[in-house]
């Protein structure tokens, strides 16, 4: 008998296989977008999901966890970083701010990169997003669902990226727990699928 909780998108191996299998690359990019409230032209996980990889990584964190859950990449070679966490742990922010800073520093010297100057290895780097899944009030239970940060000014708020034109990186938090979210949204509605399994009827067609 199965667990309803072991079918569940919270459950790590679900996770892992409903949005890294090959087939769901179309599921990984609205999941991407929804949280992010971006569109991309095309995502591709960095590594597919298979049972033996899976069982090798799990094995792996047992010693260290140095791995994000999923790592994509855009057409444009912008990179994503997918974590979801159940518990709150000590350092679980200063970690994620790590998985998206590598992330960003990967492309660096990356000569693959279409608009890489030659002369330059940091034009290879490229925008970096960092999107955390939380199943725990990770701020205050009144704050939004969905809290993204990034470096900007102190006394304008101006963000870095906007005021020089560079590509730098952000990090996301998504609360299934926060319900200060707008219903019916297609944010709302990822919230409950994978909190709870359940789809709203009116939910977009990637959710049914």
């Amino acid at each position: 008998m199965v667990r309803k909780n072991e079918s569940l998108l919270t459950n790590d191996l679900v996770f892992k296989k409903v949005f890294t299998s090959k087939e769901n690359r179309h599921l990984l990019k609205k999941l991407i977008e929804t949280i992010l409230n971006m569109e991309f032209e095309s995502v591709v996980p960095q590594e597919t999901y298979h049972i033996d990889t899976y069982k090798m990584s799990t094995e792996h964190e047992k010693l260290m966890k140095t791995e994000v859950d999923i790592l994509a990449t855009t057409k444009s070679g912008e990179k994503v970083t997918i974590e979801l966490q159940l518990q709150n742990h000590h350092f679980f922010v200063e970690r994620t701010v790590y998985y998206a800073i590598e992330a960003y520093r990967s492309n660096y010297g990356n000569r693959e990169m279409i608009e890489m100057e030659s002369d330059n290895l940091y034009s290879a780097l490229r925008k970096t997003y960092g999107i955390n899944i939380v199943d725990f009030h990770l701020f205050h239970p009144n704050s939004q669902a969905i809290r993204t940060f990034e470096l900007k000014d102190r006394q304008n708020h101006e963000s870095l990226e906007t005021a020089l034109n560079v590509s730098l990186f952000s990090v996301t938090y998504f609360s299934l727990k926060n319900k200060n979210i707008e219903v019916g949204s297609d944010a709302y509605n990822l919230q409950q699928l994978i909190e709870t399994g359940e789809v709203n009827s009116q939910a977009s067609a990637f959710m049914q």
